[in-house]
């Protein structure tokens, strides 16, 4: 049997329209795109919607609402009498957000796990006229679940599931919105992650060819408190949301049994005051606990150690609470990433801590970046052995801002290459305050008619 025809059997058993339709609707819903509120309003004052949801116009900028009307089984004309009912009630003016805010729907969807005669619909819809009702049937509906809540396949509970993806879709948008260019968009080099020398921490400005690179996925999975520094722009942050997306897997979760939790070193002191039980309570979340195996555990990733803004002392004092509060549990995990603590002496942090450097780029990695940026670009080779020979490319910092900082001016002008590091970055300046002004249809300098001058009597 094919996984679509299981997957439709699946749905098409459904018998209970409260314990088991309702539940699935309930977590889809909020993961349908522009929708930004979902209320459950099944139930003695339903009036005719299960459900009623607000939705952006992404046009106008504006919300409007919507009704869901759920039914489990076939619906056909013997069933108009009672779906009219139902639909004429969801129109009706409701009050949402707890009764602060009078409603009008302006559209409702009709779902059920099986399927609506077409006498049923026709029906409908001549009662309706003028009306926007849609129907969604039992195929639709799978459609749905394998775009927006593919986890409900697996045995990932509901809300573990909804936590999962709704991180995950997160974790994209950052990723999104932190990309300095749109050619960058869904490039990733694989980073060097090693182990650091248990005997000097001091950045190497030279490869180091015994150093012996860590697969971090694996890694997570056997050590439980690992620290990561690397230097400023090398990728700490690309590298968090790269495990977040891995973890929020819902394969990789029934393999690991690991729930990801990103959290700012700066967030978990001011707002749970470092308390791990806070920070799970406010984004797993009650319900999605519950759920959990025994085995289970929270992989807690927590970036930017080096931004707290206290004192040397302070923050090793810190950092070792972070590993010992988390040592005397056995539902946690850590991943803490940081600048280099050249300040601090890394004897005296916690000697459970595994700790690893994220290593900048090669040159080849950093050229390989570059063309991957470019390859929409019709840039010969000839280019790229120009940069690679270049005193630009040999003192270039190895980052991937760099890299990305270069790859769009030879987009804009392959033939004019900035030759040393300051002219690298008066011209990124320069390319973008033009774009700026371009794209977002702002000048810096306005040509106005001039205003003539009146002259006293």
């Amino acid at each position: 049997m094919s996984l679509d025809i299981q997957k439709k059997n699946r749905i098409a058993a459904m018998k209970d329209e409260k314990k088991e339709l309702h539940p699935l609707l309930n977590m889809l819903l909020r993961n349908l795109p522009d929708v930004k509120t979902v209320e459950y309003t099944h139930g003695v004052n339903e009036m005719g919607a299960d459900f009623i949801y607000s939705k952006l116009d992404t046009v106008l900028d504006t919300l409007y609402y919507g009704a869901v009307v759920a039914k489990v089984g076939r619906l056909e004309q013997g069933d108009v009498p009672e779906l009219k009912r139902q639909i004429t009630e969801a129109f009706y003016p409701k009050l949402v957000q707890s009764g602060k805010q009078e409603i009008t729907v302006s559209e409702i969807w009709v779902i059920t796990n099986l399927h609506i005669s077409h006498g049923a619909k026709v029906a409908i819809r001549n009662e309706f006229s003028g009306r926007k009702i849609e129907f969604i049937t039992g195929d639709s509906l799978v459609k749905l679940i394998d775009k927006y809540f593919a986890s409900y396949w697996t045995d990932i509970s509901l809300e573990l599931g909804q936590y999962l993806y709704a991180l995950r879709v997160r974790n994209e948008e950052i990723e999104q919105s932190v990309c300095l260019t749109n050619m960058a968009r869904g490039i990733y080099i694989e980073q060097d992650i090693v182990r650091a020398k248990q005997d000097s921490y001091e950045i190497k400005k030279k490869k180091d060819k015994t150093k012996h690179r860590v697969d971090i996925f694996d890694l997570v999975t056997r050590e439980n408190f690992i620290l990561i520094e690397g230097e400023m722009g090398a990728g700490k942050s690309k590298l968090t949301r790269r495990l977040v997306g891995h973890f929020t897997s819902p394969e990789v979760y029934l393999e690991r049994f690991l729930v990801p939790i990103i959290v700012s070193y700066k967030d978990l002191l001011d707002k749970y005051n470092g308390d791990y039980d806070k920070l799970i309570a406010n984004t797993v979340g009650e319900k999605a606990k519950q759920e959990l195996p025994k085995e289970a555990k929270y992989l807690i990733i927590i970036d930017g150690i080096d931004e707290k803004n206290i004192s040397t002392e302070k923050h090793l004092e810190m950092l070792n609470g972070l590993v010992e509060r988390g040592d005397g549990r056995s539902d946690i995990k850590l991943i803490l990433t940081t600048r280099y603590l050249g300040s601090i002496d890394r004897k005296q942090l916690s000697g459970k801590l595994t700790r690893l450097e994220l290593l900048a780029l090669t040159p080849a990695k950093l050229l390989d970046f570059v063309k991957q940026i470019c390859l929409k670009t019709n840039i010969s080779d000839r280019i790229y052995s120009d940069i690679r020979r270049s005193p630009l490319f040999k003192d270039m910092p190895r980052s991937p801002i760099a890299a990305i900082l270069l790859a769009d001016i030879i987009n804009q002008n392959a033939q004019d290459l900035p030759s040393n590091l300051p002219e690298l970055y008066s011209k990124y300046m320069e390319l973008t305050l033009g774009r700026w002004d371009c794209e977002k249809g702002l000048q810096s300098l306005k040509e106005f008619s001039p205003v003539p001058v009146v002259h006293g009597p």
